[in-house]
């Protein structure tokens, strides 16, 4: 009623960015990660070598976000040329490529790169405790969340 459009995205809206973003990063064999054909992620991917390993190529990228524009027709090439292949972070559903956009479009470049590089640097422990809900309008957002009276944060959801 207030004219805010929003998901409850809780942690796959933040991954599927993870994933799509930095997508050839992750699947790039250069790493020394992939040793069998049918290995559907790299070796290293929940140890902290992922970061430091590839720390160049994700700085590199994560600085590219403030370029809406690049950023965007990135999103747009992974959803199209990807869609359907498993990535451990990306789960393909309709409407998926325009949150991913939505969420470029209304978070500061400078927030979204500090949260992609503190997932990527553990993503073990990282890559859940994102909020419930994402909202957006007028070129304000929000991320709230939703607990009920017996519920509270856990503890890696106050970082």
């Amino acid at each position: 009623r207030q004219g805010w459009q929003g998901v409850h995205s809780e942690n796959w809206l933040w991954n599927a960015t993870f994933g799509a973003l930095l997508w050839d990063i992750i699947y790039d064999p250069a790493y020394g990660a992939f040793h069998h054909p049918l290995q559907l992620s790299p070796s290293d991917l929940y140890t902290v070598e992922f970061y430091v390993k590839r720390r160049d190529a994700i700085e590199e990228r994560l600085s590219a976000i403030h370029d809406f524009t690049a950023a965007a027709l990135r999103i747009q090439q992974i959803c199209a040329e990807k869609r359907g292949i498993h990535n451990p972070f990306v789960f393909w559903h309709e409407g998926l490529e325009a949150l991913l956009l939505a969420l470029l479009a209304h978070t500061p470049p400078a927030a979204m790169s500090a949260i992609l590089r503190h997932l990527s640097q553990d993503i073990q422990r990282r890559r859940k405790g994102f909020p419930d809900l994402f909202l957006w309008k007028d070129g304000n957002y929000r991320f709230l969340e939703v607990k009920s009276p017996n519920d509270q944060l856990a503890p890696h959801q106050y970082q």
